[in-house]
Parts: C-alpha cells; sequence; structure tokens
C-alpha cells in the first residue's frame, strides 16, 4: 500500500474543499509537499495544458462551478473509466479518485495519468504541432491529473458523500479489524485501548505523513484511527516476512495462519472506508473530551 500517495490523495480533497470554500489560508504552491511532486492537469481528449500548479487546478475547478471534492475507492466507479486517446490513467492511481461536484454541471473525475508514449511519437514523427511536450520523459517530479465526464446517476447511492458519526464509526473500526485472537495478538493492546477511550492529549508521536494536512487534523478520530491502522498493517507486514526466522508466521500452526489471513483480510477490507471518510469527513471528526 502506497501510503505517501494515499495521502497525498487525500490532502488534495482536504485543502482542495478549503480552497473552494474560501477557507484556505495557505499558498498550496509553496507547500514542499506538492513541490516535490507538482501536479499540473492536462485536458482529456487533447492533452492541452489546463493548469500548472494545484492552486491554478483549484481556481480553474472552482471557476467552472465546483463546490466539493470527495475521495471515492476507485471500484466502486470502476466501470465508470473511459479510456482517453493520449493517457493511461495510472493503475496505482485507480484505488482512490477524486470525485468533483458542480453546482449547475454533470460531475467529473479526477484522476492520474500518464502520457501514452505511442501517441507522443506519433504526432512528433508526423510533425504535428503538440498541445504539449510528453513530461513524463522529461521528469518523474510532475504528477498529471486528468479530468473526465461522470453521470450523475452514478454517485446517488455513494457512502462515502454522507456525514459519519465517528464515534460510532471507530467502534466499528475495532468491531471488524480485531476479529479474532491473532488480531489481539499481533494487535497493540494498549493502542486498542487508548483508542478505544479516543480521548487524547499528546499528539507528537503521530505519523510523519501527516504534516501533509491541516494542523488541527492530528487532533481527531480521522487521524487516530489512520496512524493505528497503518501501525497494524505494517505490523501484519512485518510478521508475515517468512525470510525473518522471527516472524510470527514461521512459528505459527496451520490454524493460526488461517485465522491470520482473515484478520489481514479484515483490515484491508475496512481500509478504504476509513481512507475515504478520513478525506471527506474530517471536519467532523473533532474528539470531544
Amino acid at each position: 500500500m502506497n501510503f505517501n500517495l494515499i495521502y497525498r490523495q487525500m490532502a488534495l480533497v482536504i485543502y482542495g474543499n478549503q480552497f473552494l470554500n474560501d477557507h484556505l489560508q495557505d499558498d498550496l504552491n509553496k507547500m514542499p509537499h506538492f513541490q516535490i511532486l507538482h501536479p499540473i492537469l492536462r485536458d482529456f481528449h487533447c492533452g492541452q495544458l489546463l493548469a500548472g500548479s494545484l492552486q491554478l487546478i483549484l481556481y480553474h475547478l472552482k471557476h467552472k462551478g465546483a463546490y466539493k471534492l470527495s475521495l471515492i475507492h476507485a471500484p466502486r466507479l470502476a466501470s465508470t473509466i473511459q479510456e482517453s486517446p493520449i493517457f493511461y490513467l495510472s493503475d496505482h492511481f485507480y484505488n482512490y479518485m477524486i470525485l468533483i461536484q458542480y453546482r449547475h454541471d454533470h460531475p467529473q473525475i479526477l484522476i492520474g495519468c500518464e502520457e501514452k508514449e505511442l501517441w507522443y511519437l506519433h504526432h512528433q514523427n508526423n510533425n504535428t504541432d503538440l498541445y504539449f511536450n510528453n513530461v513524463n520523459a522529461l521528469t518523474d517530479r510532475i504528477a498529471t491529473y486528468t479530468l473526465f465526464d461522470l453521470n450523475e446517476s452514478f454517485i446517488e447511492n455513494l457512502g462515502e458523500l454522507k456525514a459519519i458519526d465517528w464515534k460510532h464509526f471507530s467502534q466499528s473500526y475495532f468491531d471488524c479489524v480485531y476479529i479474532n485472537e491473532v488480531a489481539f495478538t499481533l494487535g497493540s493492546s494498549n493502542q486498542i485501548e487508548h483508542l478505544a477511550n479516543i480521548q487524547f492529549k499528546d499528539h507528537q508521536n503521530y505519523n510523519t505523513h501527516f504534516d501533509l494536512f491541516p494542523k488541527d487534523f492530528t487532533s481527531n478520530y480521522a487521524a487516530s484511527l489512520l496512524t493505528h491502522a497503518e501501525n497494524l498493517y505494517k505490523n501484519y507486514l512485518l510478521e508475515s516476512e517468512t525470510r525473518n526466522d522471527q516472524a510470527w508466521c514461521n512459528q505459527a500452526t496451520r490454524h493460526e495462519l488461517q485465522l491470520f489471513d482473515q484478520a489481514v483480510q479484515a483490515l484491508n477490507n475496512f481500509y478504504p472506508s476509513l481512507i475515504v471518510n478520513a478525506a471527506n469527513h474530517y471536519s467532523n471528526a473533532n474528539i470531544q473530551s
């Protein structure tokens, strides 16, 4: 799981909604996280450069009447993904896409993409004017996005768009993830007890990825659950490393391995819901002491 990429997608949604609602106080173009991998927006059909920075992408969307961005688990919209004559829609972006809702127009999907080499070479060899150089060949520091249209009927029943009760959601997380004794063995009982009470005073040890987000993100349900889930995910990964003689899986019985697989699958099944809700509803996730 590419946590860095996922958290960048989440940050784009969080800051994007602040921008669309005139609540953003920071200059996104000066944030180091969006300079390391520079976002640009290109036309889906002809490849024309529409916006050359994250802030300009958001200006472009706002000018078109966008009022809300939402992170969507891609399999929910798999049948809507279109073929582009110019771009490969990046496989590593497929897990999560960004839904854009407009006041007076059909919704669109913002998705990462890479230019097709054959398209670029074909136009180059025929001396056809290019709308934009093949940036994929020039640098690995650019994250190219494009937009494609989405039928409004696809978003009517998307649970990701509905507000949630974070206290209830956090309890559902623990109920779903800690389904057997292996999950409790490999998970941290201290973390479980600490997070179940969900009242935090010290956030100094939060995941360093979270410096992508607004400062208030580190003191809410979303950050707390994401921290726990990532730690548990990495712990499962470590304990399943067969090349490590001390790994738990090398000492386990067949039955315990079956329980381990169930625990890993339970976490993987819940993870998408946690990620999209953290991005879409983090502003309602404040912890009430």
